[in-house]
């Protein structure tokens, strides 16, 4: 009787514990796929932001390009369009001032470093997973466009004594000498072609990647490595040099 009695009581004791083990199964699947569906929804989120954030920026960087006003993308933006880079049949709006925040939104020209589109190396960054993640197509020789705002860009007729040759066409009703004299750069957009010429991957601490020389003009590119890592903050970054052709 005793025997039958402790079966009875180990059999509920084992259908007890198996039900809690199935509870807690269930309750862990659930907080996983809970859990992951947060992570997607956040990652389209991200990638929906970066993408919507261009447009708006593109909006400003035209008006830029067209007065030379600066305009924020956004009323609470602190940053602005001060360049827009084409490579692989991808086109991005670059921000200035290298922020955490502006990252969100596009690729960042490091200030203290050359302008965009003058002599010197000018350094850009973006995230690997949204604006940048088309440099894991990056090759040796590969062109990359930049376009700046024309630095002697004026809408006005700039009169001069130096002997000057109007490119065609020709005003109509202009002689040679009125010609001569006669300045007027019409295209507000300098457009650049630069040629990759080294890749590499180099620590986070490395600051080598920011020197630059004053007989060159070029821009160095960097991302975090690599570009599959689940980390937030890979301690390797992936760099992309290209000079002025």
């Amino acid at each position: 009787m005793n025997n039958t009695r402790k079966n009875r009581h180990g059999e509920k004791f084992q259908l007890a514990l198996s039900s809690k083990k199935f509870e807690l199964k269930s309750l862990l699947s659930i907080v996983l796929f809970v859990a992951a569906l947060l992570f997607l929804i956040d990652g389209f989120y991200i990638n929906a932001k970066a993408k919507y954030a261009q447009y708006l920026i593109a909006d400003s960087w035209r008006h830029y390009m067209q007065t030379g006003e600066q305009k924020k993308p956004w009323p609470w933006a602190d940053t602005y369009p001060v360049a827009k880079l084409e490579m692989y049949h991808n086109t991005q709006y670059v921000l200035a001032g290298a922020s955490g925040r502006n990252l969100a939104f596009g690729p960042t020209h490091m200030l203290q470093t050359a302008a965009l589109g003058s002599q010197g190396n000018a350094v850009v960054v973006g995230h690997r997973d949204t604006h940048f993640e088309v440099l894991k197509h990056a090759k040796e020789g590969d062109l990359i466009y930049v376009t700046s705002r024309n630095p002697v860009y004026s809408k006005e007729v700039i009169t001069s004594n130096t002997p000057y040759i109007s490119s065609p066409p020709y005003q109509p009703g202009l002689s040679d000498r009125d010609a001569s004299k006669t300045i007027s750069v019409a295209n507000p957009y300098l457009k650049q072609a630069y040629r990759i010429s080294s890749i590499e991957i180099v620590s986070e601490y490395n600051l080598n990647v920011l020197k630059s020389n004053r007989n060159d003009t070029s821009i160095t590119l960097i991302t975090c490595y690599p570009f599959d890592s689940i980390s937030p903050k890979p301690s390797l970054r992936y760099v992309v040099k290209a000079k002025k052709i």
